[in-house]
């Protein structure tokens, strides 16, 4: 049994920092499985359509089983001043932050955040939650020279503080070049 997320690696190569070895890898490992007879469990409808693409002949064997997400995550609006309270109490600036763990594509929301500023007259806020994350230390050195007056860093967020903060927010942002889906939209 195999729990198939996504074939990015063979349809979109260019999202992997070394895509030849790493699509190569992977059709291995999915070639072995597949003539092993093993049964593919997806994580939706449209990554079961991409597998059933290259291997029509394996249908029987592949199944969608939709990935769901923790009922911990609802919406929870709650005052502002509890907004301020979680940032005073998790808030760092992010120029004085250890490795964050930040995804490759921050730079251009950083770009884009500079942009939205200057269009609007209403004073807006960038806020980061990012764990530290695996060879994130050229992401940290980026964000570090990018990085503007009020933006806030905040990582090890609690689900409850981590909900309040999704409720709370006018604009929620996962930049990404390789994942399929980000779940923290949903959560």
């Amino acid at each position: 049994m195999v729990r198939y997320y996504d074939a990015l690696p063979l349809l979109s190569p260019h999202t992997s920092g070394d895509p030849w070895l790493h699509a190569m890898s992977h059709a291995r490992t999915l070639q072995r499985n597949m003539q092993d007879g093993a049964s593919f469990y997806c994580g939706s409808e449209p990554v079961r359509e991409d597998l059933l693409r290259m291997f029509s002949h394996a249908e029987a064997r592949v199944h969608t089983i939709p990935v769901t997400v923790t009922p911990e995550y609802y919406p929870d609006i709650r005052p502002y001043h509890e907004l301020r309270t979680i940032l005073n109490r998790r808030g760092s600036p992010v120029t004085a932050a250890a490795a964050t763990g930040l995804p490759p594509e921050l730079p251009k929301l950083f770009r884009a955040f500079e942009i939205a500023r200057r269009m609007t007259s209403e004073p807006i806020q960038l806020l980061i939650v990012a764990n530290p994350g695996w060879r994130s230390d050229l992401e940290l050195a980026e964000l570090t020279a990018l990085v503007r007056e009020g933006a806030v860093h905040l990582s090890g967020v609690p689900v409850a503080e981590l909900r309040a903060l999704y409720a709370m927010t006018h604009c929620v942002v996962a930049p990404s070049r390789a994942e399929g889906f980000d779940y923290s939209g949903i959560e």
